[in-house]
């Protein structure tokens, strides 16, 4: 039995949209991407680059006109550690 390789278990595009620094352009251009072909963006949850709300929109109006599939679409989010706080063991 052939082994799959990690891109091929996840289903990563060769290309994917990247959506820090542009700001409250985010969803309009994310869209724009989603629609020219991308079938993947990165975000973040960090909002001195990122508009993470902006992009999630754009690609939830995408899913809902059916311009692309949930399954087939490749979302890749991080998130920073200033964000969780500290960690007491």
């Amino acid at each position: 039995m052939a082994e799959n390789t990690a891109k091929e278990l996840l289903n990563v595009p060769v290309l994917i949209y990247g959506t820090a620094w542009k700001g409250d352009s985010t969803a309009d251009l994310t869209r724009k991407a989603i629609r020219a072909g991308f079938m993947g963006i990165d975000t973040a949850a960090e909002r001195k680059n990122y508009r993470e709300d902006f992009s999630g929109s754009a690609v939830r109006e995408c899913l809902e006109e059916g311009i692309v599939k949930r399954n087939e679409f490749f979302v890749c989010e991080a998130s920073s550690n200033t964000h969780r706080g500290t960690a007491t063991f």
